[in-house]
């Protein structure tokens, strides 16, 4: 474990060269200070995250979420957690669950705020807000506030 290899990544933003499949197999924790501290390194979800659901990538959705993510449904006061929800489950949504004009509200190394029109499989549509918390470079805490579209 090379620490000053990792301090000097960290002051000059950028990988040693040659930048080898060595450095890939550093331990988890090294791969992840230097995506914190270099500019190298891709930090932000949300793109991930639409990019998955546009190829239904139950799995990459997947690895978006810390171990501990969570997310509160206000409508019942039920927490979901990630151990709850299978590939499965993340896939079967993802095959009836349509989302459209999808955007970023605001995203930072804390937060992910973003906004979409879902449409769900009853023919409805709302107006669905999601705030995520980050820990970890990961999705740790979800929250979603939904408004239900009128059908014209």
């Amino acid at each position: 474990f090379n620490w000053k290899w990792c301090f000097s990544v960290a002051q000059t933003n950028t990988p040693p060269a040659p930048f080898s499949l060595y450095h890939l197999i550093q331990p988890i924790e090294l791969l992840h200070f230097m995506c914190l501290h270099g500019d190298w390194c891709e930090t932000m979800i949300y793109e991930k995250f639409v990019n998955a659901w546009e190829n239904k990538d139950a799995l990459a959705e997947q690895m978006l979420f810390h171990d501990d993510w969570e997310m509160k449904f206000h409508s019942s006061g039920k927490v979901l957690t990630k151990s709850e929800m299978s590939l499965e489950d993340r896939a079967s949504l993802m095959n009836t669950i349509r989302q459209t004009e999808r955007r970023c509200i605001y995203e930072n190394e804390d937060i992910l705020v973003m906004h979409s029109i879902t449409h769900f499989p009853n023919s409805t549509s709302d107006a669905v807000m999601m705030v995520h918390l980050k820990k970890d470079g990961l999705l740790w805490r979800t929250e979603t506030g939904s408004t239900p579209l009128n059908k014209s």
